[in-house]
């Protein structure tokens, strides 16, 4: 499957893993494709990309940023990835009125909140005191799945692939490829 990167976060995180990637590219490892995108007209071009690759994902920054409002209302899903912190509940209550607006203009766009970073510690209750939280926010839907830290999620980033694409070699790599099985299986990709 075509899949492009559009990075248009200043931190340029999404071409530096990609860059890393294109090193190691096999019979196992698929190319992917990027551009970095911080100016400009975002969502005339991410409409361009649509027509040319399978799947678009756009890099933005979690804050309120002409890249982020842009990409939304191209956008057929808006995944929110959080820790389970009051720091990262008080920035969705920020991005909340930019949801509302992008609902507006694109009302096909799918929203999806997932956990990320998550205590693997089944006694600490934020997961679940975040789920709460998340349910006064009618506009966004809640994933099942979450994403628990894991030393897997680090070494895939540095090594420029997928966490489903490295040799799981512990029970906690095998759990972190389902999470991002479940999560791909839960957004519909």
């Amino acid at each position: 499957k075509d899949v492009m990167i559009v990075d248009a976060d200043l931190q340029k995180s999404s071409t530096m893993w990609n860059d890393e990637r294109s090193q190691k590219l096999s019979d196992d490892v698929k190319e992917i494709y990027s551009v970095q995108k911080q100016s400009g007209d975002l969502s005339g071009a991410i409409r361009d990309l649509n027509r040319r690759y399978e799947y678009v994902f756009l890099d933005a920054a979690g804050v309120d940023q002409k890249n982020l409002r842009h990409g939304l209302i191209t956008a057929d899903v808006f995944l929110v990835p959080f820790k389970p912190t009051q720091f990262d509940l008080n920035n969705l209550i920020l991005l909340q009125p930019i949801i509302e607006e992008a609902l507006i203009v694109n009302p096909e766009l799918n929203v999806y909140a997932v956990i990320s970073m998550s205590p693997t510690n089944p006694r600490v209750k934020e997961v679940d005191e975040a789920k709460d939280f998340l349910r006064e926010f009618p506009q966004i839907r809640i994933l099942e799945t979450f994403i628990c830290e894991r030393s897997i999620y680090h070494l895939s980033a540095s090594e420029g692939l997928g966490v489903t694409e490295l040799k799981a070699k512990t029970e906690s790599n095998k759990k972190a490829q389902k999470e991002i099985i479940n999560l791909l299986k839960e957004i519909g990709v």
